[in-house]
C-alpha cells in the first residue's frame, strides 16, 4: 500500500499574510471609525452650511423686492380695485388636484 503524503501547495503573487499585532488591530479599527464618522459628519455639516448659504443668499437678495411688490400690490388693490381687506371664505386655493400636484413636487424635490 502506498502512503500519500500531502503535498504542498505554492501560490504565486501571493505573500503570506502575518498575523497583526493587538495594537495594529486596535489602529486599524480605530481608523476605519474615525473616517467613517468624518465622513458623515462633514457631509452634513456640508448640506446645513450649504443650506444656510442658500437661506442667507436668497434672503438678501429677494427679500426687499418681496417687500416692494407686496406693498405695491396691496395699494394698488385698496385703490384701484376698492378692496377692503376681507378675504372670500367660499374661495377654496386648496384643492384636490393641487395638493396633489403639490406632493408630488415636494416628493421629487427632496427624493423619497
Amino acid at each position: 500500500m502506498q502512503q500519500l503524503q500531502p503535498q504542498m501547495s505554492i501560490s504565486y503573487g501571493e505573500p503570506e499574510k502575518k498575523p497583526r499585532s493587538k495594537c495594529m488591530s486596535f489602529v486599524c479599527c480605530m481608523w476605519k471609525v474615525f473616517t467613517c464618522i468624518f465622513s458623515h459628519v462633514t457631509l452634513v455639516a456640508t448640506v446645513v452650511a450649504y443650506c444656510f448659504l442658500g437661506a442667507f443668499t436668497f434672503e438678501h437678495l429677494e427679500a426687499e423686492n418681496e417687500r416692494n411688490s407686496f406693498e405695491k400690490e396691496i395699494l394698488t388693490a385698496m385703490k384701484k380695485d376698492g378692496w377692503d381687506g376681507n378675504e372670500d371664505v367660499d374661495q377654496i386655493q386648496w384643492t384636490f388636484f393641487g395638493a396633489l400636484f403639490y406632493s408630488i413636487i415636494v416628493i421629487t424635490t427632496i427624493g423619497k
